[in-house]
């Protein structure tokens, strides 16, 4: 990539150690530097080094190893020099030995996706109070696309960046279109049939910088590119796509076999994708994270396994093959909701399948997606339509209402030793069809017993239990699942002390929780946008007390109402069982909760988490 990935993964390991309160950062970053300097074709040598003083000792630990990123097929990295600097000025060099090629994170298992790499620089004898020095050199042999550039740099906030210059360098009829927000500053020159870009940079630490947006929307940041606008950046990967969504005869036969017995077009196109999503495992390589090209249609249907852009070439040939025109797709699976005006490689990370002759999309990722619907975080994206006409970016249309619901159901019983067992049923609509069915497939791979011990352990309860999952995998709009739970006995509940409704073996989001913003997320400042969608939640929870016991009181109803969403509670005591019944409407029409709707939501989250946090205890029935 013509990007440093390098850079994404010091951030981010900055960004954790940086972000506790303290009068001194356990890290900073002293030097960074990034030259870049491009070739007509495309080609490109970069040059980073950077200083990383690690002011303690678990600081020291977490940045003694230093793994920088690279595709082996399109690039060469070498690591110039590295050494640790003690305070006393002495330098402490890497060995040859120290370093290490290795597959890099979230790579599978799998020879046509393993060459996404990371070398790594272990570091010697690190404390705290030493400067680590390094200086990488990339070769990128074969740029992305041909001829291009692009490049991306991000800086979180948590970090104290003391001195940053990155600096592109290109042949003066090959000019870089570049954006820079919140703090990156550009300086142009021109020397000798060259064109000189040069942003510097520098600013201290926040302690804390809670946001539900990605940093590519809010970080200071810079964008640079060789494409002269998007729709050149379409054009380019068209020409990449189209040889690798060819109808051969082996996907000529399937599409024929696959829709055999209809000649509704829409059935087939549903068909179609429901076979994709059901016998194309995805492996899970992102775009950005290895090259844009994906495999030949004709090899992912060998292989039964692929990426999203490979699902997407396959996808797009078994469609042709029955004369329906389908188009691929570029869009961010992150919390990233606006584009850089350069068209850059960092926009997108996801390919989805547009089908223009029911103007619908499609995603066969989460294999269980209703056809027609996307999985939520897909709701108002920005996206790019590929096509050898070029086209400019356009944006998914927020989640419409009553596309969107989940439902939670538990009857438990309270015994007189405390324990506590019921079933839990969570039914789901659309998009949240589209999650439970995740959720099923992790219980499949798990087993039912075991899933069911760890999801009651990520809900703050020990126990056992099972999963009942239908018996069909047919991607309909509605899923159901049951579960059945035994907790951990709790006798304090029964002696008087206060609790939580149980909510059993909850497999879905709270009521209340994203809808209109992420519920448990009390730091984020109310100037802060959120994604927000059109849904609803619900939930009922009854518990059934041992003989002779009855609640000391009832917590209050509660009703929270804005201008676009209502949030109520209703409890209720009647034959010896307890029940509360809450429900979320929301019918926003918008995909981010920003400003007036963003302060509604803020006030309205604060109260739902108190009602949620509502608890009972218990006394003798007189």
């Amino acid at each position: 990539m013509s990007a440093w990935p390098g850079i994404g993964v010091l951030a981010l390991t900055l960004a954790f150690i940086g972000t506790a309160a303290a009068a001194e950062p356990p890290a900073s970053v002293r030097q960074f530097r990034l030259d870049t300097v491009v070739q007509q074709d495309g080609t490109a040598v970069q040059t980073l080094h950077v200083e990383t003083a690690v002011n303690n000792d678990d600081a020291a630990r977490r940045e003694a190893q230093q793994p920088v990123a690279f595709s082996d097929a399109l690039e060469r990295l070498e690591l110039v020099e590295a050494y640790t600097q003690k305070p006393d000025g002495r330098r402490v060099p890497v060995e040859p030995g120290a370093v290490r090629t290795q597959l890099a994170p979230g790579v599978p298992n799998a020879p046509a996706y393993s060459d996404r790499k990371q070398m790594v620089a272990v570091m010697p004898d690190v404390a705290g109070g030493d400067l680590l020095v390094a200086t990488w050199r990339r070769f990128i042999l074969q740029p992305v696309f041909p001829g291009e550039f692009a490049q991306t740099s991000t800086f979180v906030r948590t970090i104290p960046w003391d001195n940053v210059e990155v600096t592109v360098t290109t042949p003066s009829d090959k000019p870089l279109r570049t954006e820079a927000r919140n703090g990156p500053a550009l300086e142009e020159a021109e020397d000798g049939g060259h064109h000189i870009y040069h942003w510097r940079y520098s600013a201290p630490a926040t302690t804390e910088d809670p946001a539900a947006l990605s940093p590519l929307d809010r970080a200071p940041r810079l964008f640079a590119s060789t494409f002269p606008d998007w729709a050149a950046f379409s054009r380019a990967y068209a020409a990449l796509f189209a040889p690798k969504a060819v109808v051969t005869p082996r996907i000529q036969a399937l599409a024929d076999e696959v829709t055999a017995g209809t000649a509704d077009r829409r059935e087939q196109a549903q068909r179609l994708y429901e076979w994709v999503g059901q016998h194309v495992r995805w492996v899970a390589i992102y775009l950005g994270n290895g090259s844009f090209v994906p495999h030949a249609a004709d090899a992912v249907l060998a292989n039964g396994y692929g990426d999203c852009k490979d699902q997407v070439a396959l996808l797009v040939a078994l469609l042709a093959a029955k004369g329906i025109e389908a188009k691929p797709v570029l869009i961010n699976l992150g919390s990233s909701y606006t584009l850089s005006g350069p068209a850059t490689y960092s926009a997108f990370n996801h390919a989805i399948t547009y089908l223009p002759e029911w103007g619908l999309y499609a995603d066969t990722t989460p294999s269980g997606a209703p056809f027609g619907t996307l999985p939520l975080p897909e709701y108002g994206k920005p996206i790019l339509l590929v096509t050898a006409a070029g086209e400019m970016p356009d944006r998914l249309p927020p989640l419409p209402p009553g596309l969107a619901s989940e439902r939670l159901h538990t009857t438990a019983v309270l015994s007189a030793d405390g324990t506590v067992s019921g079933t839990s049923t969570t039914e789901g609509h659309g998009p949240y069809a589209t999650a439970l069915r995740t959720v099923g497939r992790a219980s499949r791979a798990q087993g039912a017993e075991a899933f069911a011990a760890a999801q009651l352990r990520s809900l703050n309860e020990s126990g056992h239990g099972s999963v009942v999952l239908p018996e069909t995998n047919a991607t309909g709009l509605d899923y159901r699942v049951e579960g059945h739970f035994t907790l951990e006995p709790h006798p304090e509940w029964v002696e008087g002390d206060s609790f939580l409704v149980p909510t059993g073996l909850r497999l879905l989001a709270r009521t209340g929780d994203g809808l209109i913003g992420p519920m448990r997320e009390q730091k984020l400042p109310v100037a802060e946008p959120t994604p927000c969608y059109a849904g609803r939640q619900e939930e009922e929870l009854s518990l059934a007390l041992p003989p002779g016991h009855r609640p000391s009181r009832l917590p209050k109803d509660t009703t929270v109402e804005g201008s676009f969403f209502r949030y109520e509670s209703r409890w209720a005591f009647a034959d010896g069982t307890v029940t509360v019944r809450r429900s979320l409407v929301s019918t926003t029409d918008q995909f981010l909760c920003e400003d007036g709707r963003r302060a509604e939501a803020a006030k309205a989250l604060a109260a739902i988490r108190r009602d949620l946090d509502a608890r009972i205890d218990l006394k003798s029935a007189e």
